[in-house]
């Protein structure tokens, strides 16, 4: 991507609503579909028909805009997990539903992104590990104490460390390495769910697969 002195930058007296965020967007998916090197600041410009300037006066220079673009997606991220947490009846459900998600998000087209952002951009990529790192373990100790209190999870879980073992486990599937590799993170995260639930549990689970064929 090629933010050259030659664009001038321009200073506007009012800016867009929604301007930047829309620039994150269109970047963020000429980023995947193209990759990161191969996309110019003329390319998102010209798919929101701006001048090369807007989108220079939001992002100075590339890696303000990969850092913005890997922001977005943290936060896409995190607002699916509170979606799915708002939507479920318990927390086995939850689970399973965030399993469902995660195994659609990891999709072979990422690939390419995750290697050339980890290649030139290694700040960012361990930002982005950092944060979904952080929020998820965060997510899932709130997520195994809901169980244990539904009494569908075991009383004698560890959260904290169960947590952590849990992401130190699923660490590798935070890189381009095994991002395409949904089965492998369905089948980690079916046996954790039938190491943690109680009896209730596991029955909470066939009566959702009864019910919902898509758990």
């Amino acid at each position: 991507m090629n933010f050259s002195p030659s664009f001038a930058i321009v200073s506007p007296e009012r800016t867009a609503p929604g301007e930047r965020a829309r620039i994150v967007a269109v970047a963020h998916a000429l980023y995947v579909s193209q990759g990161i090197a191969a996309v110019s600041v003329a390319d998102i410009a010209g798919c929101l028909r701006l001048s090369p300037g807007r989108v220079l006066h939001h992002f100075p220079h590339k890696a303000a805009l990969i850092g913005a673009v890997v922001d977005a997606q943290v936060q896409a991220i995190y607002q699916q997990l509170c979606l799915h947490r708002a939507h479920s009846s318990n927390a086995v459900e939850e689970l399973l539903a965030l399993r469902n998600w995660a195994s659609a998000e990891m999709k072979p087209g990422l690939v390419p992104f995750f290697q050339q952002l980890a290649a030139d951009f290694p700040a960012e990529q361990q930002r982005w590990q950092s944060h979904v790192a952080g929020f998820s373990t965060k997510h899932l100790c709130h997520n195994l104490r809901w169980g244990i209190q539904q009494c569908l999870y075991r009383p004698d879980l560890d959260v904290d460390a169960q947590a952590r073992r849990w992401c130190e486990k699923t660490r590798i599937f935070r890189t381009a390495a095994a991002i395409d590799r949904a089965d492998m993170h369905r089948a980690l995260l079916n046996n954790f769910i039938a190491a943690i639930v109680t009896p209730a549990g596991a029955l909470a689970v066939r009566r959702l697969q009864e019910a919902h064929p898509f758990y």
